[in-house]
């Protein structure tokens, strides 16, 4: 495959294998919209590109909270850690209640807006359920043992969030691991922080292919002294997994195909670029559409 204009990851994978008018959006019609004078197209694409579901909020504060404690406990972080988590509160607070006002509506680029907000389906209680879920994972991911393990350990700790890139054969790929653990009697562990109540293993494994062949690459690491792990903040436990070099293979055959298709919807002008129409909406009453931020720009 010739140089392609864009780095693969499996959210975009995942983003087009959903619908291609969503893939568009995502990365094509949203594009330079927080800059965007008021009635740009971009620009509404680009506030309902940042919307995000209550869930998937909690998720993301609680992945900001693992980091900033971790880094802070390196010695690397911006505040002590013992006032992180304090502080952390106070964010969350303040992100919660801008979210629910809608705030994003004036100020796209710093403020993200909550898609049951956006489309009537929160609740009065929504905001509170969503701050109690979110104390609540919080303290879950402090209890974690492997959490507690890898904070006695930070000298450790090798990556914390850190975006990487691994290529697939021909195709870059984007990465970021949530920890990267090496120990020299024990080898290399790669962590993913899982706050969801549900989660495909196929999906998890997945990404674990990729984070593993990164460290692989990135560290001259052997296969087999590399673990991945999927730790479940809710319930406390966690999973390991052995990448096979079978599993790298089936990867880059997938990644191959995957750039090969983002390759084909390209303009033909050489540069990242897609025309709308060549990003076909999905069927009318697809089950998926009413689970898409988008929907309104498809009147779905």
């Amino acid at each position: 495959m010739d140089k392609i204009p864009f780095r693969w990851s499996w959210s975009r994978h995942r983003t087009l294998e959903g619908c291609p008018r969503r893939y568009w959006y995502q990365y094509y019609g949203s594009r330079n919209g927080w800059r965007a004078k008021e009635g740009h197209p971009a620009r509404e694409i680009y506030r309902l590109k940042r919307l995000q579901g209550g869930r998937q909020w909690v998720g993301l504060r609680v992945h900001e909270l693992a980091e900033d404690i971790l880094k802070a406990t390196m010695g690397g972080g911006l505040f002590p850690a013992a006032t992180v988590r304090d502080r952390w509160e106070l964010e969350s607070r303040a992100e919660l209640e801008a979210g629910v006002a809608r705030g994003d509506l004036d100020n796209p680029k710093d403020v993200r807006g909550f898609e049951a907000v956006e489309y009537g389906l929160a609740d009065e209680g929504f905001q509170d359920a969503l701050w109690e879920d979110l104390l609540g994972q919080a303290d879950a991911l402090q209890a974690h043992p492997l959490f507690v393990r890898v904070l006695e350990r930070p000298e450790l700790v090798k990556e914390v969030e850190t975006f990487g890139r691994v290529w697939m054969g021909d195709v870059p790929v984007t990465v970021s691991l949530d920890c990267l653990i090496h120990d020299p009697d024990k080898g290399w562990f790669v962590i993913d922080w899982k706050t969801g109540t549900r989660h495909a293993e196929d999906v998890v494994d997945a990404q674990l292919v990729l984070y593993t062949s990164y460290v692989r690459r990135r560290y001259r690491a052997r296969l087999g002294d590399i673990t991945a792990v999927s730790a479940m903040t809710r319930d406390g436990s966690h999973r390991q997994t052995q990448v096979e070099w079978a599993d790298i293979g089936r990867m880059k055959k997938l990644v191959a195909a995957s750039a090969e298709r983002m390759v084909g919807m390209l303009d033909g002008s050489g540069k990242d670029r897609v025309d709308k129409d060549d990003a076909p909406m999905l069927p009318e009453g697809s089950e998926t559409c009413g689970e898409c931020r988008f929907r309104v720009l498809c009147g779905r």
